[in-house]
């Protein structure tokens, strides 16, 4: 969950976004998202899916830190 959640804050740092900014654009609250984002605590999928959305990159990003590649 700590390195989810750090993926999630490095984006949301370089989208410009503040922790209420995103929060408020995935439908949480921001000291859940703050939680999130230190690997406190875990999320549902339709969370992650609105996360993502809101940060408008890719699930493998988010998980792994880099683009999968279709072969």
């Amino acid at each position: 969950m700590k390195i989810l959640g750090s993926h999630i804050n490095e984006k949301r740092v370089e989208k410009g976004f503040s922790i209420e900014k995103l929060a408020e654009l995935a439908l949480i609250s921001s000291r859940f998202l703050y939680d999130i984002e230190n690997g406190k605590r875990g999320m549902s999928l339709p969370t992650f899916i609105r996360i993502k959305t809101a940060l408008d990159c890719s699930s493998d990003w988010l998980l792994d830190g880099c683009e999968n590649e279709l072969l």
